[in-house]
Formats: C-alpha cells, structure tokens, sequence
C-alpha cells in the first residue's frame, strides 16, 4: 500500500461549480515558470484537456462558458458512448505527442475509460503533472477511480502515480460492494 485512503466511487450527481472551483484552484497554485506558457497564444485563456463525459449533467458546459478557460473536449466515456466510439474519439482527437499533450495546464478526467487510452497516453498524463507541473483532476463515476462494472481500474495504470489517492478495484453487484 502507497499511504493513499481507498476511493469510493461517488454515485450522485456532479457538482459544476465545485469541479470549476477545484481547476480555478489548481490554476493560482503556483507551478513552473513554462505553464503561463501552457495559455493559448491567441485568447489567454487557460488550455484545458476534458477528457470523458463532455456532455449532459457533466461539468463541461460550466468550463465552456469560463471566459478564463479553453476547454478542448475529448470523448472518452464507454458508458456514456460505447467503447468502440470512445477509443476513436481519443485516437482522433487526443493529443498525439507528449509535447502537444503537455501543453494544457490541466486535465480533467470525467468518467474516462482508463481501457481506452494508449500505454504512452497514460504515461504522457503523469510525466506531465510530475515534470511540468500540469494540474489532474479526476471526477467519479462508473469508469473512475477503482472503477466498477467490469471497467479498467486507473490504479493498474501510470496514474495512479500522480493521484492522491489509491484506486482500488470493486468487486461486487450493484448495491453490494465490497473493497
């Protein structure tokens, strides 16, 4: 064990205004001199990379309409969408090298199938938040954290590495889970 407290999945809705507060927060920590770089060059605003759920009761929108904020959404949800359309979306529209990933100040990670990412994807992810000082956000549901439902737990990825917490897989029907 890491020291990191198990994760339950949150079942409820999410919180719009809380995930904005929370990448408002992780923008005014201070980070390495090169993130103001991370800025898109032509509005200022901050680049950040959703990926999952960008869609619905998702917090997407509220980002979207933050005149401080360049969301740049990616399909990455095999319960919201199916697999199949969630490994093109990210071969299609994820960043494809490190230095093009690493240009976003921050990743959000809503509900993203951990299955459907790359091995150098998900390296990319932590060598980003260890070395260019890139915030992460991950938000629940049935594809985060420990995961459920048969979904890949994030705790067998590079992720986990740079989580605050220990991703442990759930075993278990619905109403009945157990760690």
């Amino acid at each position: 064990m890491s020291g990191k407290p198990p994760v339950s999945v949150p079942w409820g809705r999410k919180a719009s205004i809380g995930l904005l507060g929370l990448v408002l927060a992780l923008i005014a920590c201070p980070v390495p001199t090169q993130s103001a770089g991370r800025r898109d060059p032509q509005t200022g605003r901050i680049k950040v990379l959703y990926v999952g759920e960008p869609v619905g009761s998702s917090p997407y929108p509220a980002l979207e309409s933050d005149p401080l904020i360049e969301p740049y959404p990616v399909q990455a949800s095999a319960v919201v969408f199916s697999f199949s359309i969630a490994k093109r979306s990210i071969r299609q529209y994820m960043p494809r090298t490190y230095a093009d990933l690493s240009s976003f100040q921050v990743f959000i990670l809503s509900d993203a199938n951990a299955a459907v990412f790359s091995a150098n994807q998900l390296r990319w992810f932590t060598w980003s938040v260890k070395n260019n000082g890139s915030g992460l956000v991950m938000v629940g549901g049935n594809e985060a954290f420990g995961a459920c439902c048969g979904h890949l737990s994030w705790g067998t990825t590079p992720v986990q590495d740079v989580l605050p917490v220990e991703c442990i897989p759930m075993s278990g029907q619905a109403g009945a889970w157990t760690y």
